[in-house]
């Protein structure tokens, strides 16, 4: 093969490589911010009903950016829990409709869940913590959808310890446990972990990679769909009656690509990573 031909493909393969990706965002180049301040590159707003909120240990603003983020180095969207503080959505960020529709799609994050999480859910309102939401349209006549990446305690008052991660289908076409709670319950450790999705709507599976190592592979009842956005990334609305841990702790977010094909984690991942900078965006009473 001539250098001439080699080349051409060589580019060839850099585009198709390059088209892959549909959205990416990891923050280092970002502001240090927090929810209602400079918006990190490619997002379009904070989704958030409170930008601070206040508890019995202070009041904090809900969504930080800030560093470092995953693996000691760069910066990571925190968001913030204490006892007492509402339910509803916020700290979490919320992504621009997707230019590019494929029914085959894969979301790879990174997160980081501290072992000071505490949260005693009881059974009245679901026992969840909503981490991303992902809207999505019917093909043939344009109905909008929604598919839900939730934390689930399997029984009341057994959250973290009893989380699993589940998909959830909003009209009653399965819920599927991408992380069994098994798996799920030694994630609460202080390090970030990768979690990758690969969402085949038009196909009706689902597969999922922990750390890249794929541990679940299933049906999913999605059939004839296209998704058009990311809602939020971060955490979600949370059941209602839940006590958290009295002092504020962060759950971290980094390191987030939608493609359509198998991202795999971070280069480099692995290891114990630096401890977060808790809190970096301190209020004053």
């Amino acid at each position: 093969m001539n250098r001439s031909r080699l080349f051409a493909l060589l580019l060839l393969f850099s585009a198709c490589a390059q088209s892959a990706v549909i959205f990416q965002s990891n923050f280092d180049s970002d502001a240090d911010s927090q929810t209602g301040g400079p918006l990190p590159a490619g997002w379009a707003g904070w989704y958030t009903t409170d930008l601070t909120q206040t508890c019995s240990a202070g009041t904090e603003y809900t969504g930080q950016i800030y560093g470092p983020g995953r693996g000691g180095s760069g910066k990571a969207l925190y968001e913030y829990k204490c006892e007492g503080v509402a339910s509803g959505y916020s700290g979490s960020l919320q992504s621009q409709a997707m230019s590019t529709s494929v029914s085959d799609i894969y979301i790879r994050w990174t997160m980081l869940l501290p072992s000071s999480i505490s949260a005693d859910y009881s059974d009245s309102d679901g026992n969840y913590q909503k981490l991303w939401r992902l809207t999505t349209q019917v093909v043939a006549t344009s109905t909008p959808r929604e598919i839900y990446l939730d934390l689930i305690a399997n029984t009341p008052k057994s959250f973290p310890a009893g989380a699993s991660m589940r998909i959830i289908d909003t009209l009653g076409a399965g819920n599927v446990d991408v992380v069994p709670q098994a798996t799920m319950s030694t994630l609460f450790d202080g390090q970030w972990h990768s979690y990758e999705l690969r969402l085949n709507t038009q196909g009706g599976t689902i597969t999922s990679w922990l750390d890249g190592t794929q541990v679940y592979t299933g049906a999913f009842g999605y059939p004839e769909q296209v998704p058009t956005a990311l809602a939020h990334f971060g955490m979600g609305n949370r059941s209602s009656a839940v006590v958290h841990q009295s002092s504020w702790v962060g759950w971290g977010f980094d390191d987030l690509v939608i493609a359509d094909q198998y991202i795999g984690p971070p280069a480099g991942m692995g290891g114990a990573p630096a401890a977060p900078a808790y809190v970096r965006f301190r209020l004053v009473d």
